[in-house]
């Protein structure tokens, strides 16, 4: 028997039952891969072309190499990576100062600087970061993700939407884009679309990171899905594979257990974030989504942590 599952859900989407000899092995792969695309109706694009565009645009292996190193700086989010990160952009920069792929990731930084609070003008850091980004094009979306960012900071939800969308057109088959509009959705007020598209981003890339589900999650508390929501909030926090974003899935099972009037359970959530991260905070939290357009959700989601008893400020912080 060939059965297909649901790589988000688990849920049973098809199979079939094959009586054949051993030796017709290939042939029965062949002949299941055909009944799967029947039953599902489903289009695969490998994103080959993407890979090819980024070594062109690099220049060559050794700055394609050095260019994921960037990237690999960037997603660390501590402030002694972004620094390393922007050394090693400069030198590239200094190099070939025409090199789109770096003009690029020169703008991603410019809007970690925003996010890590590195910047005195924020507004200059902000326009920096665009033209970079409208300098940086090369034509597989990854730029239009980053403008759609810097225009949930500016507010401009309709824009953010648009750019995210325009990039998972051209990335059709990018479990990340598609996780990435997923959250711009959420940011400017469309739930209910954001989780659709976190879904569909998880079938993509099933070995996808660990916050996606933690803002899959987010997106169905704003829906009032707690039960679902509550699943994927105890898959991350039994995981195991890192602090930060467990920490956001208690963080988020705390809000869940106020809004069904489960205090002290709401606490016990809170008490265990604080042993995993002394210095989170309602602070932290407001900041990391401060830019959301449905703020009367975000003001109950933070009137329940202070209900569930998370501190306004970190220690560090006082």
């Amino acid at each position: 028997t060939a059965q297909l599952v649901d790589a988000v859900d688990g849920k049973h989407l098809w199979s079939d039952r094959y009586d054949r000899k051993l030796g017709d092995l290939f042939a029965l792969q062949d002949e299941i891969t055909n009944k799967i695309f029947e039953a599902m109706q489903v289009e695969l694009v490998v994103d080959v072309g993407k890979v090819k565009t980024r070594l062109k645009y690099a220049g060559s292996p050794e700055n394609y190499r050095i260019l994921m190193q960037v990237r690999a700086l960037w997603l660390s989010i501590t402030v002694a990576d972004h620094k390393e990160g922007e050394r090693l952009l400069t030198e590239l920069y200094n190099k070939d100062p025409e090199n789109a792929l770096v003009i690029q990731w020169l703008g991603w930084y410019q809007f970690q600087k925003l996010l890590l609070r590195l910047t005195k003008d924020p507004k200059e850091t902000m326009a920096l970061a665009r033209e970079y980004g409208e300098k940086g094009r090369i034509g597989d979306g990854t730029t239009l993700l980053l403008l759609a960012w810097l225009d949930l900071f500016a507010r401009d939800y309709d824009s953010a939407i648009e750019n995210a969308g325009r990039a998972v057109e051209l990335s059709p088959s990018s479990g990340l884009s598609n996780a990435i509009a997923a959250d711009h959705h959420m940011m400017a007020g469309k739930p209910e679309e954001a989780s659709v598209l976190f879904k569909h981003a998880m079938r993509l890339h099933p070995h996808y990171d660990e916050w996606v589900p933690v803002r899959l999650a987010f997106s169905l508390v704003a829906q009032e899905k707690y039960d679902e929501a509550q699943e994927l909030f105890t898959a991350v926090i039994t995981s195991g594979k890192s602090v930060r974003q467990p920490v956001q899935a208690l963080e988020g099972s705390a809000v869940i257990a106020v809004f069904k009037g489960e205090v002290e359970k709401a606490r016990a959530y809170i008490a265990q974030l604080l042993e995993l991260n002394p210095q989170f905070s309602i602070t932290a939290t407001k900041g990391r989504n401060g830019f959301m357009k449905d703020q009367a959700f975000l003001k109950r989601y933070l009137d329940a942590l202070r209900q569930a008893g998370l501190p306004e400020k970190g220690k560090q912080q006082s």
